[in-house]
Parts: structure tokens; C-alpha cells; sequence
């Protein structure tokens, strides 16, 4: 697996589980260093950078 996808998956995963533990979460983008959000609409969740550097949409965690 490419590394830099390996980070990115990472940094997702370290998002979703401190939205899970906390409902927030303190992580940011490894490009810009934004703060990373997290959203659900309808049955998707999307973890992102608000500069779009990562996006990933998933069905249930």
C-alpha cells in the first residue's frame, strides 16, 4: 500500500475514533493542518479537511 494512502487511512481512522469516544476530535489534515471534521448525512459519513486535501465517505462505522 502506497504510504502516503496509509497515512491518510490512518489519520481517518484516529478521526473516527475520537468522534466515537468524544464527539470531537483535536487531529489535523497532514497537508494543511487544518482541524479534520466529521459529518453523517443520512446513512453516510464523511470524514474531511475543510480545504479538501482528504475526503472519505463511508457507510456506518
Amino acid at each position: 500500500m502506497d504510504t502516503k494512502l496509509k497515512k491518510e487511512l490512518d489519520l481517518v481512522d484516529a478521526v473516527i475514533t475520537d468522534y466515537q469516544k468524544n464527539n470531537s476530535t483535536d487531529k489535523t489534515c497532514l497537508y494543511c493542518g487544518e482541524k479534520m471534521e466529521m459529518g453523517k448525512q443520512n446513512s453516510f459519513y464523511e470524514v474531511r479537511c475543510p480545504k479538501g486535501c482528504i475526503s472519505e465517505t463511508f457507510r456506518g462505522i
